[in-house]
């Protein structure tokens, strides 16, 4: 969908807020020819008023038009002119022509003026760099050398990809981004090693990345790199390396380690991935003696791939005899496919080819034909004499109603499974009461055939298949759902509801104020009966699209937050708005909803909880901004953990308070186990956090999963509670801040992965975002990110110094920096502006009026704690005062000018993309246990 247009306001809060900004922005790449943005997608336009400019230093002529310099002065005052006054609010229309481009260098004219450049000269300074470029690249445009270092600007290298801003400029890459075509290398290996197009991820058109093709020893700039066969076609054996295999397949504990190997035409690390693969069929049939694991691959089908079973860790339980009747399978259509399996003996390992992603285990094959009444050593017919056995030995989901059960029946998946009755089309009898009954569950019954795991079987056992005369068939029946479970599948609709009870696998169409993607999740309960210990792929996704669609107005195939929950099965689902309800700003909103889910023997409820990033109101602005002194712990009733955010933390009480209020109204089953679930991002995903820790202080199981998160807490041990999961964008300024330096970090296991430098063109794909110019691409600032932090970072040491004065006027003089001198002609003038502080901010400062006479001398004096900085862009963020008033009338103390020249430089940069839902949404799918 076209992309909503977007403001500085809201990229300033993607680095600043810890939650999620109010409508989207338009950005592109700093290219150095062609496209241009115009000043409101650039900076912002406030409701009409005047658009600024925030760089410094200001130029001589600007400073008189602009603003005060509030300087500290002790002395005596001299006469203010009257060009000095202080401005009304209402005075700043705007009547400049923001599209207007005199020279034609990307920067519209009303830009150029706020800079200080030549709106006639495309390169004010004659550094070879237009105006545009320098101050993307963070550049001043009125100097050659910015840095003094005797390099001029145009030959400095600002993205240190081995290219000069000059080489960059005329080549047409992105000088603000090391690698301009996505392909994994810096666009000066590229040009001069690779001797590849910078501008293209595959040079040659063969269909592989510049990047697959050297790591395959491939020539990237022919298509055919021996001239013979196309590079497409070419197969390159490898070895998958283990950083691509889950931890929980490598571990001693398992059975049977999976290796993968291949001839492939594409990098297989990057394509290939092996995961333990969780499900009931499998996971309870006594024949299954391995792991199932799921081989997750974007390959063709047409490489052929080996995979191996290391049995190792089998034998130390096990005569290397049990191995003879071993196959590897594959689990496709609720089918067991057979696989012609190799035991290398030398090395303890069975071996099958493989064509491609799906699901694989080791079969005692042997035992599974023992199962189904087959004994190919007699050849004989002993179905009735095992069956009964069998049944028992079966540790399946089977659901007992009386002592006289006695009617078993075998699935098409060779599950056994009782019933409370006879089947027959007659009988209403219906064992797991959801409303379906048996009959209609079970479908038909129709003769399934074994005869390849019977051969198999007998080459191994080196008879002749003439020589068997045995039963080669087993009757079945092809189960619509499983009859002795409500929801067969466990994603939260029961049969009777589920068009396809089969499958817990959806489709459809994320719609956000960002973009309208297609995603699929996975709904399976039963992860919730898995240890917490581990991160899960399929809640992760599921956690990520819940903290996109509580947004107001995003939605799933049309839900809103209240039906998308319940369509996942859960239960009185209440929405806890209490944005209205506190006087303060640590408020926040959740929605609460909760399951009951009997599994493998066990019930649990499964409580969800998802909360809500930032609203865009000034109370939750300033929440965000509130870190809280640990000095005045005791003045905040609700703020219960020290250590946390206090802002965060208020909220977290409110919303665990809430919680209690809902387990109270009888909802949840308190007879068995509670489950939490609680998940958000943003602010949301910082709540999020703490709420999680502080459950599990609680002695609560927990699963929470969040995205984005702030910084949550400085508690000394926060890395050690289990269940926290938290998503980071290595690209996104949010998850850095508070500060670490201040001591914050996250509770719970953490995970940064850059989308700039893996997912790119996915990103792109999956949002497709697009302007004039067509797909956007993906924008991160790659260039002042880690200014920025350390521009912020450097106010303070800690927390409690962001909440004390340092002026020898109303602190310690320790730093006599935060005070700055306003001038006024006239008490109105002073008042007027005084008035013009934001009243969240006001707290946090000290004022002292000046009575004045005639014109001069109606001054004031305004002492800034760092917490005053910091609620100035709360209120901006909030909306609460215009552009204008952030920028002109509101004037920092020098302390503070550092950091918000930074942020601002930053937010022109590209801050947006790194934050959306989206794009922790595409995290989601990428991120499995082994990440952390």
């Amino acid at each position: 969908m076209n992309r909503k247009e977007g403001s500085i306001k809201q990229k300033v809060a993607l680095m600043m807020a810890m939650l999620l900004v109010s409508t989207s922005i338009n950005l592109q790449s700093v290219q150095a020819v062609g496209k241009k943005k115009n000043l409101q997608e650039r900076i912002f336009s406030d409701s009409g008023k005047e658009n600024l400019d925030f760089k410094k230093p200001m130029t001589p002529k600007q400073y008189e038009i602009l603003s005060l310099r509030n300087r500290r002065n002790q002395g005596n005052l001299e006469s203010a002119p009257e060009k000095y006054k202080l401005i009304k609010v209402g005075e700043h229309s705007s009547t400049v022509d923001e599209k207007k481009d005199s020279d034609k260098d990307g920067l519209e004219d009303s830009l150029e003026k706020y800079f200080g450049t030549d709106v006639q000269r495309d390169d004010t300074d004659e550094d070879g760099l237009s105006d545009y470029i320098e101050i993307i690249l963070k550049l001043n445009p009125l100097s050659k050398d910015t840095d003094g270092n005797s390099i001029e600007d145009g030959l400095e290298d600002a993205d240190h990809d081995g290219l000069s801003n000059l080489e960059e400029k005329n080549i047409g890459t992105d000088c603000s981004e090391k690698d301009t075509d996505g392909d994994k290398l810096l666009d000066g290996e590229e040009l001069k090693v690779n001797q590849t197009s910078p501008l293209l991820e595959d040079t040659d058109g063969d269909s592989l990345t510049d990047k697959d093709e050297i790591l395959l020893n491939l020539n990237p700039c022919k298509a055919s790199s021996d001239e013979v066969t196309h590079d497409s076609k070419r197969r390159v054996q490898q070895n998958l390396s283990d950083k691509r295999i889950a931890d929980s397949l490598k571990n001693s504990s398992n059975l049977f380690v999976p290796f993968l190997s291949g001839a492939t035409s594409r990098v297989i690390d990057e394509n290939v991935f092996l995961d333990k693969y969780n499900n009931d069929v499998l996971g309870k049939n006594p024949a299954v003696i391995s792991e199932p694991i799921q081989v997750k691959t974007l390959l063709n089908e047409g490489d052929q791939l080996l995979l191996r079973f290391d049995y190792r860790n089998f034998l130390n339980s096990h005569d290397e005899s049990a191995t003879d009747k071993l196959t590897i399978c594959q689990f496709k259509n609720d089918e067991f496919i057979p696989l012609e399996t190799n035991n290398d003996r030398s090395n303890r390992t069975l071996k099958a080819n493989i064509s491609g992603e799906g699901i694989y285990f080791v079969l005692d094959i042997g035992s599974f034909l023992n199962g189904m009444g087959i004994d190919t050593m007699s050849g004989k017919n002993s179905y009735e004499k095992t069956h009964s056995s069998l049944a028992e030995k079966l540790n399946t989901n089977i659901v007992v109603r009386s002592e006289n059960d006695k009617t078993m029946v075998l699935l098409n998946d060779y599950q056994y499974v009782k019933l409370d009755d006879k089947v027959s089309e007659a009988s209403n009898i219906d064992s797991d009461g959801d409303g379906v009954s048996d009959y209609k569950e079970l479908g038909k019954k129709t003769v399934k055939d074994l005869k390849p795991f019977v051969n198999t079987l007998l080459k191994k056992e080196g008879i002749s298949e003439d020589q068997y005369t045995g039963k080669t068939t087993v009757a079945v029946y092809q189960a619509v759902s499983n009859p002795t479970v409500a929801d067969s599948d466990y994603d939260g609709r029961d049969d009777s509801n589920d068009p396809n009870p089969g499958s817990n696998s959806f489709s459809g169409m994320l719609s956000t104020d960002y973009a309208n993607s297609n995603v699929s999740y996975i709904m399976d309960y039963r992860d919730f009966f898995s240890s917490n210990t581990s991160y899960n792929t399929d809640i992760g996704t599921i956690s990520s699209l819940y903290s996109s669609i509580i947004y107001h107005g995003s939605t799933y195939s049309g839900m809103n937050m209240k039906e998308f929950m319940e369509s996942n099965g859960m239960y009185d689902v209440t929405c806890y708005d209490f944005t209205s309800t506190y006087s303060d700003s640590d408020v926040s909103e959740a929605y609460i909803g909760h399951r009951k889910v009997s599994y493998s023997g066990q019930t649990k409820e499964i409580i969800a909880i998802v909360v809500r990033g930032t609203n865009g109101t000034i109370k939750e602005w300033s929440s965000n901004f509130d870190v809280g002194t640990t000095d005045q712990y005791y003045r905040y009733a609700d703020w219960m953990v020290v250590n946390n955010h206090k802002g965060f933390d208020v909220a977290a009480t409110r919303i665990l308070r809430c919680l209690q209020q809902y387990e109270s109204l009888g909802y949840i089953d308190t007879s068995v186990q509670g489950v939490y679930w609680v998940m958000g991002h943003s602010r949301g995903a910082g709540i999020a956090n703490i709420i999680g820790a502080r459950l599990i202080d609680k002695s609560k199981y927990v699963y929470a999963y969040t995205f984005a998160a702030p910084n949550t807490t400085t508690a000394s041990n926060a890395s050690n509670y289990v269940g926290i999961y938290n998503i980071l964008n290595t690209d996104d300024f949010v998850p850095y801040l508070p500060m670490a330096p201040w001591g914050f970090k996250h509770y719970g296991k953490s995970v940064s992965i850059s989308i700039a430098d893996n997912y790119e063109s996915e990103w792109e794909s999956l949002t497709k975002c697009t302007n004039e110019f067509g797909v956007i691409d993906y924008n991160n600032d790659a260039i002042g990110m880690n200014d920025t932090l350390e521009a912020l970072s450097a106010i303070v040491n800690n927390r409690n110094q962001c909440y004390l004065y340092t002026c020898d006027c109303h602190g310690d003089d320790s730093l006599d920096n935060i005070t700055i001198r306003n001038y006024g002609t006239s008490k109105n003038s002073r008042e007027e502006a005084i008035a013009k502080i934001p009243a969240n901010a006001l707290p946090y400062c000290k004022i002292t009026r000046y009575t004045g006479t005639l014109f001069i001398g109606w001054d004031f004096e305004v002492c800034q704690q760092p917490e005053y900085f910091m609620q100035v862009l709360a209120a901006f963020m909030g909306n609460s005062i215009s552009a204008t008033r952030f920028a002109v009338e509101l004037n920092i103390a020098d302390r503070y000018e550092s950091a918000k020249t930074a942020i601002i430089r930053s937010g022109l940069g590209g801050l947006a993309h790194p934050h959306y839902p989206e794009s922790y949404y595409l995290l989601s799918k990428h991120v499995y246990a082994s990440s952390f």
